[in-house]
């Protein structure tokens, strides 16, 4: 095998420590226990030479390296987040224009804050908010300087589990902070000095596209865009969902599908010319870089671009090109270029569906033969375009299962009548396009001619809202591991190491484990270990321990409940306040959509609504529309918000069961788990200042030993009214601190009788002063530890009946 694969595997483990490393400290450890253990391995038994070994150590430190630089952001430009400054920075790429906002990548040239004006450098996200409807917006160009005023924000990392890492997205592209700003804050100061390479190719790409808007109707120009050059933003959002779930959205990722294609057909263009052969071989290995540079040199980009040049420089040398080495170098170049693109879905995408239709389709090729009668009725071609897209497909589902939590069902079928076509709109749509420079009229000529067969994609992609279109599945990176080594051995990949160590296996039985890997037992063992792994939840469905994770939703509640018996329950989901604004809803698809599919949650046993605030069930619009739910439980207090008469409506037309809870009710379940409705009381609270808050449900869930009390948005008269209860009624070992943290001159009193080990305050960025100085103050003099969601993000709790765990998302 080549050294230049064993390199890139090497500075590939680099970065993946450095992951480790801020992630998990304790992984970190195994990990570098691993490599030392196998290092150590292959010198004991002079699999490799000394000399080999610290060379691959010098690639693991340099990734390693390589990566953590990345990851760390400019101090001196966070240095002023939070704060109100004015920056000048040029726009260094293209704006992504979505429906409400635009967004910028700015590069930052100086600072003024306070009067004072500093030269920070670094790199800003900037999301230019214009609304939906509003067209008149400035449009910034890349190349332009502008001046903005604002907050600058730090990026926040991952705050629930199965959320968004929005700090490492950014620092992927090398940002370090973000601002959200009015078309009123920014002020355009002219061109500033941007690359006239990127410039060249950006403007043409909008000319481009422009051309294709005027001579095609929507959404097949947006389709036709979205194909040749990656841009998919203006595709409407079913749309794109519809090609998700059909399993087409490689043809809007321009990887080595569309290179390859347009090598080809640069080939036959200019072989017809009778140009000397290694003048159309350079020359085309010019423009597929052109061609990577149009489309904004994306990771399948840069890989398919590199491989395709590879193979035809080894031409020109009158070599032959040597996939493996091809494969390892391009990813090397990528990583070398920017080491986080190794953990971007596109990048691992890319290169395992290249791994697989190499070494996936001989193999299914050879054990499973097609019908007989097929050859007579489909042409040859047919037979070996079906086994790579199968390779594919089998070599992608476990990252888009990983990643999407979709897997297509009919992916197969559909490649299988898009792929022919694809060569065509791709050759017809990039060829209009450049005509269009010399002639319109005869460009528009040409794509009339790809009208059909775009139209003919988005019949394909509708098949995407069959009911059987797609399968809803989740599962962790260990059983995506996993799957991966069974397609590895399936492929022969043992029989590979065979080869590559048959030099040293003679007279050494220790590595006749290489033998083993490379015979069926072996296939078989891990295949059987694969099926246990993935219907874990069926044999061995109980969990011995409560968990309660009290989820980051901002200024508002929702907690997540999962007994040892396996019924999952929610209390609250979170939402915003109509009066602000916002999405009242978007909590619910930002966080706990995410929660729910990352913990494999298909179905809710029981919702709990406390009270009739946008703060605490505005997420669960989501959830009623995504996931099965048996019962709704809420207080009798209804409120008066139109919101959430929606809501309950929503639920009665899923069938919901609808009851409602007053103080005296209580659940049972299995395991010995038991919750206890300790508020509101019957009659509910009248005329208290806030009646909606007071006649929050307050609920004690009890397992063995432990308790945790959940009390909605109660104030002082509910508080009051529960102090009035029976002393073994309100000990509990977590309480919910009521209403965010509000002030209440009744706390003190109140935990005194709950006795509390720790306490829990769901908050967020608010106007309110949540949580009131005096409520910490208070909880600090009971000495009673405490966590903020706003600080620790999601809390999570587990208990075995005994004492309670803690954990939180960040330190």
């Amino acid at each position: 095998m080549s050294p230049l694969v064993f390199m890139t595997l090497a500075y590939i483990a680099g970065i993946s420590l450095t992951r480790c490393w801020f992630e998990n400290s304790c992984f970190t450890l195994v990990f570098l226990g691993f490599l030392f253990l196998f290092g150590l391995w292959t010198y004991c038994l002079r699999l490799a030479a000394p000399f080999t070994l610290v060379l691959l150590g010098v690639f693991i430190l340099g990734g390693f390296l390589h990566a953590f630089a990345s990851l760390l952001p400019n101090q001196d430009l966070l240095y002023f987040a939070e704060e109100e400054v004015v920056i000048v920075a040029t726009v260094i790429e293209e704006p992504y224009r979505q429906e409400e906002r635009t967004a910028y990548s700015l590069q930052v040239e100086s600072l003024e804050h306070k009067g004072e004006r500093y030269f920070p450098g670094g790199k800003v996200q900037l999301y230019l908010y214009h609304g939906e409807e509003d067209d008149t917006a400035a449009y910034h160009l890349y190349g332009e300087k502008i001046r903005v005023e604002g907050k600058l924000r730090e990026p926040s990392s991952r705050r629930n589990p199965g959320g968004f890492d929005y700090r490492f997205f950014l620092r992927g592209r090398g940002i370090d902070a973000y601002m959200n700003v009015q078309p009123s804050q920014v002020e355009s100061l002219g061109d500033g000095k941007p690359n006239l390479i990127y410039a060249a190719a950006f403007s043409l790409r909008r000319q481009m596209a422009a051309a294709i808007g005027r001579q095609l109707p929507s959404p097949q120009d947006n389709l036709l865009t979205g194909i040749l050059f990656g841009q998919r933003h203006d595709l409407p959002e079913e749309l794109e969902a519809n090609f998700r779930a059909a399993g087409l959205s490689h043809l809007l990722a321009v990887s080595g599908l569309h290179v390859g294609l347009i090598a080809s057909l640069l080939l036959a263009l200019f072989q017809r010319l009778h140009w000397q052969r290694n003048t159309v071989l350079f020359l085309c290995i010019i423009l597929i870089f052109s061609y990577a540079l149009l489309t904004g040199m994306r990771p399948s980009t840069i890989r398919a671009a590199i491989m395709v040049s590879l193979t035809l420089g080894a031409l020109i040398l009158g070599r032959q090109a040597h996939l493996p080495s091809a494969l390892a170098l391009a990813a090397l170049l990528t990583l070398i270029y920017n080491p986080l693109l190794l953990f971007t879905p596109g990048f691992q995408l890319s290169y395992a569906a290249v791994l697989s239709l190499f070494y996936l389709t001989p193999q299914l090729e050879k054990k499973f033969k097609l019908p007989m009668k097929l050859p007579f009725l489909l042409p040859p071609e047919a037979g070996k375009l079906f086994y790579a897209t199968l390779a594919v497909q089998l070599g992608t589902a476990p990252l888009v299962v990983y990643h999407f939590g979709q897997l297509s069902l009919i992916a197969i079928l559909v490649n299988l009548l898009a792929l022919p076509v694809i060569t065509f709109v791709v050759g017809l749509g990039l060829s209009a396009s450049l005509v269009s420079f010399i002639s319109f009229s005869l460009s528009s000529f040409i794509q009339l001619a790809n009208l059909p067969l775009l139209t003919y994609l988005l019949y394909l992609a509708r098949l995407g809202e069959l009911p059987f279109a797609y399968l809803e599945l989740y599962f962790s990176w260990p059983m995506a591991l996993l799957i991966y080594l069974l397609l590895f051995l399936f492929a022969g990949g043992a029989a590979l190491i065979k080869t590559a160590l048959s030099g040293y296996m003679e007279n050494k039985p220790h590595l006749r484990v290489v033998d083993f890997l490379s015979s069926k037992i072996a296939f078989y063992f891990f295949l059987f270990t694969a099926v246990i792994f993935l219907w874990s939840s069926i044999f061995f469905p109980a969990n011995r321990n409560l968990e309660v994770v009290f989820l980051d939703v901002g200024q508002g509640d929702a907690v997540f409940v999962s007994t040892p018996c396996g019924i999952e329950i929610l209390i609250d989901g979170g939402g915003s306040p109509a009066y602000l604004g916002e999405d009242v809803a978007g909590t619910g698809s930002r966080v706990l959509l995410p929660f729910l599919r990352h913990r494999g949650v298909k179905e809710l046993d029981i919702l709990f609504i406390s009270h009739p605030h946008e703060d605490h069930f505005g997420g669960l619009f989501h959830i009623l529309g995504e996931l099965s739910v048996k019962m709704l439980l809420t207080s009798v207090d209804r409120g008066d918000s139109p919101y959430y008469e929606e809501l309950l409506q929503l639920a009665g037309e899923q069938g919901v069961e609808h009851r409602y809870l007053t103080a005296g009710d209580r659940l049972r379940f299995r395991s010995g788990v038991e919750m206890h409705v300790l508020g509101p009381p019957s009659p509910l609270f009248q005329v208290t200042g806030s009646d909606i808050n007071n006649n929050s449900l307050v609920l004690r869930l009890d397992y063995g030993e432990t308790s945790f009390l959940f009390t909605g948005d109660i104030e002082e008269a509910a508080i009051r009214e529960l102090l009035k209860y029976e002393e073994t009624l309100l000990p509990s070992s977590v309480l919910k601190i009521p209403h965010h943290g509000a002030y209440n001159p009744s706390l003190a009193d109140f935990l005194e009788r709950v006795a509390p080990e720790t306490a829990v305050i769901p908050v967020g960025t608010n106007y309110f002063g949540h949580p009131h100085p005096e409520t910490l103050s208070v909880l600090e003099e009971a000495g009673v530890s405490y966590y903020r969601t706003d600080i620790h993000g999601a809390v999570l709790l587990k208990s075995d009946g005994q004492r309670v765990i803690y954990q939180t998302m960040l330190d």
